[in-house]
């Protein structure tokens, strides 16, 4: 049975050659005066989206906390180096929590408030990062609905979540985060925030086929 990377990699050169046969390069079989040289590299790399950016191993490497202010926190375990992460993050809390990116303030790289990290990982930043965000913002939602509850004396699954506000359907009752951050800091000893995390079960194997053709004029060489 063949690797993954060998794998991938005959599957590059079989659709590299099908694409130069039927698509680009025209039929030269029939003129012997027609010098051709023909050649492919392939290239296949490996990707792990490694699962550490949340591991029991390494602590919490993402968390966040909503204030008393309304404002929320995110501590990302993930490093920013130009990709533009702390953007793409941000927006994604908000877009979830249904609040202003405004809102939203991305922390990175401080020991003091994470035990650990992934540092920055190239392309696995995003789809790890990202789905860490979904996860962890679906788990802040689980909590506020609990706190919600709480306070508006209500039963869980009577709430209804939207533009960063918990509500009774068809009453005028209804909790902010802000709010929901005030009440956890005076009723919950862990206040208003969540942690989550996203393991990919394998890795995948990026693949590529380059080839060129060329042609030698007979009588220049």
């Amino acid at each position: 049975m063949r690797s993954g990377e060998e794998e991938c990699d005959a599957w590059s050169i079989r659709a590299g050659i099908r694409l130069r046969v039927w698509t680009f390069f025209p039929d030269d079989q029939g003129d012997p005066n027609r010098t051709m040289h023909f050649s492919r590299t392939t290239d296949c790399g490996v990707t792990w989206s490694a699962p550490v950016l949340l591991h029991d191993e390494y602590g919490v490497g993402l968390q966040i906390v909503v204030a008393e202010d309304g404002s929320v926190t995110l501590y990302a375990g993930v490093m920013s180096v130009g990709q533009g992460l702390e953007t793409m993050l941000s927006q994604l809390v908000a877009e979830k929590l249904g609040i202003p990116v405004e809102s939203v303030r991305y922390e990175f790289g401080d020991t003091d408030n994470l035990p650990g990290g992934r540092g920055n990982g190239g392309s696995s930043s995003t789809p790890v990062g990202a789905s860490s965000v979904a996860i962890t913002t679906n788990n802040l939602i689980a909590r506020g609905r609990t706190l919600a509850a709480q306070m508006l004396g209500a039963g869980e699954d009577e709430l209804a979540f939207a533009d960063g506000a918990f509500a009774v359907p068809g009453t005028n009752r209804n909790v902010s985060l802000a709010e929901l951050a005030a009440y956890a800091a005076e009723n919950a000893d862990d206040g208003f925030e969540a942690s989550g995390s996203f393991a990919p079960s394998a890795v995948t194997f990026p693949n590529g086929c380059h080839m060129c053709e060329v042609e030698i004029d007979p009588e220049t060489g």
